[in-house]
């Protein structure tokens, strides 16, 4: 017994050596890093071959990949994605820095992007803590969003008719720092759902909060679900489905420094239901991997169908790559 507790502390010291080495290679990660200004730049787009994507799915399913990429730049801005929705022609990202991003979807290797530096009324201080947001939410009518910021445990609106406005839900303050909101999801009958990421005690229910409107709005109503991911998996985003089912996105990570990623799908929730389940569909990298799948975001293209975007986040490490990944959704066959 001694023997196996000398031989368990000495892994984890070797691994938390590793991660010490790995994360001395971050190439942007620095505490009061100043916001970037706005500007144009461009991003390299390298088309991966689709059987370089490790990933299985569910008998059945009619999804495919369509297209999959590493994304670069020379902007120091550029990396730590963490979260992705479809816009105007392309998609906008928020980073772990605070930069929102909008970038373009083009045939060649060259796109087209834009930074902007994090919403002023969204932070109390120029501290990297107060701007990191890892979840982003879009009205595409009035185009409107919604950040959720990590580090308080709190909400972000910004829109084109007022300034930013921000709360921190009484139902969150309790959560961990850095345990959530990592995903959130506005549903198109304007309600939302908003994940924790962790709990305080491991292996706990994690917090689902279904708001009846906009959580900024004065009088919204909130219950609050448990949610039970798979087993050493943590929600990182959702979306709907064109036919009203929950997408969402939970990634694994196991020392010494892997990764594995799920997408379940699940029902919303009945009136009277106190917790929500989701059943797994596709799994990528099996946890052998550095790709860190972290963004969803759904585009609903009509007719049932929709188009799917990952994104995975580097954390600004050099040993880690941002992938953006493409999948195309078909509705059930009749009968199904």
């Amino acid at each position: 017994m001694p023997r196996l507790t000398y031989l368990s502390l000495k892994k984890v010291g070797a691994a938390l050596f590793l991660l010490t080495i790995l994360f001395s290679l971050s190439r942007a990660e620095i505490p009061n890093r100043p916001q970037p200004t706005s500007k144009r730049f461009a991003i390299r787009a390298e088309v991966m071959p689709l059987d370089k994507l490790q990933a299985r799915r569910a008998v059945g399913l009619r999804l495919r990949a369509s297209g999959f990429w590493t994304l670069t730049s020379e902007h120091p801005d550029f990396g730590g994605l963490s979260a992705v929705v479809p816009v105007a022609g392309g998609l906008r990202s928020v980073s772990d820095n605070g930069a929102l991003i909008n970038f373009s979807i083009a045939p060649g290797e060259k796109w087209a992007a834009h930074i902007a530096p994090f919403p002023r009324g969204c932070q109390r201080s120029e501290m990297k803590a107060d701007r990191d947001s890892e979840s982003l939410v879009r009205d595409p009518v009035s185009a409107t969003f919604w950040l959720g910021l990590e580090s308080r445990n709190a909400l972000c609106r910004v829109s084109t008719d007022s300034a930013a406005q921000v709360v921190a839900p009484l139902t969150m303050r309790k959560w961990p720092v850095a345990g959530g909101p990592e995903a959130m999801v506005r549903l198109r009958d304007g309600r939302f759902m908003i994940f924790q990421e962790s709990a305080a005690e491991h292996g706990q229910p994690l917090d689902l909060l279904l708001y009846d409107r906009d959580p900024l709005d004065a009088g919204a109503g909130v219950r609050i679900l448990r949610f039970i991911p798979p087993k050493g998996f943590s929600p990182v985003d959702a979306g709907e489905l064109p036919d009203g089912r929950l997408l969402i996105l939970v990634r694994r990570f196991e020392l010494p420094f892997r990764f594995s990623a799920q997408l379940l799908i699940a029902r919303l929730p009945s009136p009277r239901a106190r917790t929500f389940a989701a059943e797994p569909v596709v799994w990528f990298d099996q946890g052998a991997s550095l790709e860190n799948w972290e963004g969803l975001g759904i585009e609903d293209l009509g007719q049932g169908k929709a188009r799917i975007w990952m994104i995975a986040d580097d954390n600004f490490l050099k040993l880690q790559k941002t992938t953006l990944l493409r999948m195309e959704w078909e509705p059930p066959s009749r009968g199904r």
